[in-house]
């Protein structure tokens, strides 16, 4: 119903951003990342100097398996948004994507320093210096994600 409702939205307000918005985040809950892309681009479109719609278009792009697109929102979302925590996550992981561990990393490390707090980022550079074979560092981060779920 939900989805009607802003499909008919978008299609007799083409321009109305609140619609093309909720159609998209609706779209991205419901997985359909394909159909969300479209949406986000409009909101783009519509508002060029939002971080969150690159943001999501690069969230959709990396769900259908494309790294490299979804770098390219990424960044300019961290472009519009420098200091936003999970922009470097997310860039992380389109890195993570390609086998680019150096870059990965140090864009984890980004996320962490930005927001330290966060338990996901530290369990996203664990894996990574797991799989690089740095078990020091690997663990030290294991542990920060387990101290931080627990908060």
């Amino acid at each position: 119903a939900e989805y009607e409702r802003l499909s008919r939205l978008t299609h007799t307000e083409p321009d109305n951003l609140k619609g093309w918005a909720g159609l998209s985040k609706l779209l991205m809950r419901q997985k359909n990342c394909g159909e969300a892309i479209p949406a986000l681009q409009k909101c783009i479109q519509l508002e060029p100097g939002n971080a969150s719609f690159y943001h999501g278009l690069s969230q959709a792009l990396i769900n259908l398996g494309y790294p490299i697109p979804a770098r390219e929102a990424v960044l300019n979302a961290i472009r519009l948004n420098p200091n936003e925590a999970v922009l470097y996550n997310t860039l992380g992981s389109t890195f993570a994507m390609q086998g680019n561990i150096p870059n990965a990393i140090q864009a984890f490390l980004r996320a962490v320093e930005l927001a330290p707090e966060v338990p996901y980022y530290h369990l996203n550079l664990a894996k990574l210096y797991e799989q690089i074979g740095n078990m020091k560092l690997a663990e030290e981060h294991y542990q920060m994600y387990e101290h931080f779920l627990k908060k």
